[in-house]
């Protein structure tokens, strides 16, 4: 009878000290959660996406309106621009040819997410070496500064752009943007961008690599840190919701002038 109680009580021991170590175990495999070191990183890269990910969507605006511009002078060859350039978005300019390249030279008013924004820079456009079946391709390098109420800042892409008959077709661009908000913090952002793919690179203060996924239309989408799935955001505004997918972490606003 002893020898009975002894064996009930000892399983139920065991199963109930085995079910909580494999729980633990599996949560932390499944749902490891985030120190306070990378919740870090994640603010400070999330604050400087507020600046650069609707600066990069303006960019690629203005550099996809330019290029449809630009038309060869043969199938595919130099480039030729109109002489006075009116994106009709406030932006306008001047285009000139010389040697194979075209020059834009572009500035004005640009509204960035939803704020006035002072523009100025150069499009230079090149024949690009590999041509596609349809269309012409060019090489592209794009510089500009923007300053407005949240910050200042200066994109440089470089990529390549195909371009068939007036219409823009193909894209694929590597941006570097470099901002100041207007409460002082600065950053160094990188765009990845083509036709179906827009995402920022941000290293963290801490280490961390974060990558921005986002839908260029609506900027939302999810952030990875060092490869892997750790919230959702949004950004409007100058400003970013955080919603982690991971326990334990609550939700943030984060904003460009924090």
């Amino acid at each position: 009878m002893h020898h009975t109680r002894y064996s009930i009580f000892l399983l139920a021991t065991l199963t109930i000290i085995s079910g909580g170590l494999i729980g633990c175990a599996q949560d932390n495999l499944v749902n490891p959660g985030l120190d306070i070191g990378q919740q870090t990183d994640v603010q400070s890269a999330t604050q400087a996406v507020t600046i650069a990910a609707p600066s990069a969507a303006a960019a690629e605006s203005m550099i996809v309106g330019l290029m449809s511009l630009v038309s060869p002078t043969r199938a595919p060859g130099d480039p030729m621009c109109p002489a006075i350039v009116d994106l009709g978005n406030g932006i306008t300019g001047s285009c000139s040819t010389a040697a194979g390249e075209a020059t834009f030279t572009f500035g004005g008013t640009l509204m960035v997410d939803g704020a006035s924004a002072v523009l100025n820079g150069t499009l230079a456009v090149n024949l690009a070496a590999s041509q596609p079946a349809t269309g012409t391709a060019y090489s592209i390098a794009f510089d500009a500064t923007v300053s407005g109420p949240r910050g200042d800042a200066s994109w440089s892409t470089i990529g390549t752009v195909t371009v068939d008959a007036g219409n823009v077709i193909d894209i694929d661009f590597v941006m570097t943007m470099m901002a100041t908000s207007a409460s002082g913090f600065s950053s160094t952002v990188t765009a990845i961008v083509d036709m179906n793919r827009f995402e920022l690179v941000v290293n963290g203060p801490l280490g961390g690599v974060l990558r921005f996924q986002l839908d260029r239309n609506t900027m939302t989408g999810q952030v990875l840190l060092n490869g892997i799935p750790v919230a959702d955001v949004t950004i409007v505004g100058g400003c970013a919701t955080i919603q982690y997918t991971l326990p334990g972490v609550p939700d943030r606003v984060v904003c460009s002038d924090d």
